[in-house]
């Protein structure tokens, strides 16, 4: 049994449930964890840099090319600078401009994807995929601009037509090399896995008001932060041999590494966020709740 298997295999004990929608259509917002391509297109298609595979960052596949496999109706994960509907790109933050590195924004993304395509149309088999933070995180953008940013682009895609979306959270960024080394803005590791946990406190609230607010709309979340968790605390179980030295830094065998580099995850891993985000999309009975202060519909 291959252990990116291991998560929708335990998925399928839990009671059978109608699933929210199934999906034709994947639309991807995001940075260099879900960007398809497009990081590589503005880079010029550099086909000599060993950071990219096949326009990836890392050494395959990442967690959106993973799921839109899982659908057979689904169309194979493409950049939009390719034409495709992946508009996530590496550098990019929760803004409206340039970005705190000048390549982008998912408020760009989201703005070039409402010209590019307009009413969302078949949204009942339309799936939002929609990941950020982690720069944001790393640049030390206020929380609450973020959360604010997030809100009103998952709003603007809701008006769009917009029914399903997917929504990973933070993993813990201080297990990142990177955090270990000293090569972040936080003081600690610790106070860097302070902050993604703080991220997503605040980004639960918000979807939660969201959900309330627009009551037909299905949010699903990806706690990746708990899947990070859980590799580190067996990670032979998941496949995973090395999970401290990145395979660009020192060699060895990504197959069986956790980090491609300071801060990006190997294509297994990759597979594996795909893999629950499936299966809480399968399994979840149409997502999440309305749920704020108690209150709970």
């Amino acid at each position: 049994m291959k252990p990116r298997f291991l998560i929708v295999l335990l998925a399928l004990v839990l009671p059978i449930t109608v699933c929210a929608t199934t999906p034709k259509s994947i639309i991807v917002f995001g940075e260099s964890f879900t960007d398809s391509g497009n990081l590589y297109y503005l880079f010029g298609e550099p086909s000599d840099n060993p950071w990219f595979t096949n326009g990836r960052i890392g050494d395959g596949p990442n967690w959106a090319d993973y799921l839109a496999d899982h659908y057979k109706h689904v169309p194979p994960m493409e950049a939009s600078s390719y034409g495709g509907t992946n508009y996530a790109i590496g550098g990019a933050d929760s803004s409206f401009g340039p970005g705190f590195y000048g390549l982008g924004s998912t408020g760009m993304q989201v703005n070039q994807f409402l010209t590019d395509a307009g009413p969302i149309q078949g949204r009942g088999n339309v799936l939002i995929a929609y990941w950020i933070g982690g720069n944001d995180l790393g640049t030390g953008m206020p929380l609450e601009v973020s959360m604010s940013n997030i809100s009103i682009q998952l709003n603007q895609l809701i008006d769009a037509g917009a029914l399903h979306f997917l929504v990973p959270n933070m993993f813990p960024l201080g297990f990142t090399p990177d955090a270990i080394d000293g090569n972040t803005i936080f003081a600690s590791p610790e106070a860097a896995n302070s902050a993604a946990a703080s991220f997503n406190d605040a980004l639960m609230e918000v979807l939660r008001e969201t959900k309330c607010s627009r009551p037909s709309v299905h949010f699903y979340v990806v706690d990746t932060h708990q899947l990070m968790l859980d590799v580190l605390a067996d990670p032979l179980a998941y496949g995973f041999e090395n999970t401290s030295e990145p395979v660009t830094w020192f060699g060895g065998d990504p197959e069986v590494s956790l980090w491609w580099d300071g801060v990006h995850q190997t294509s297994r891993f990759q597979s594996l966020i795909a893999d629950l985000a499936a299966a809480t999309i399968d399994h979840h009975a149409g997502g999440l709740k309305c749920q704020i202060t108690g209150h709970a519909d």
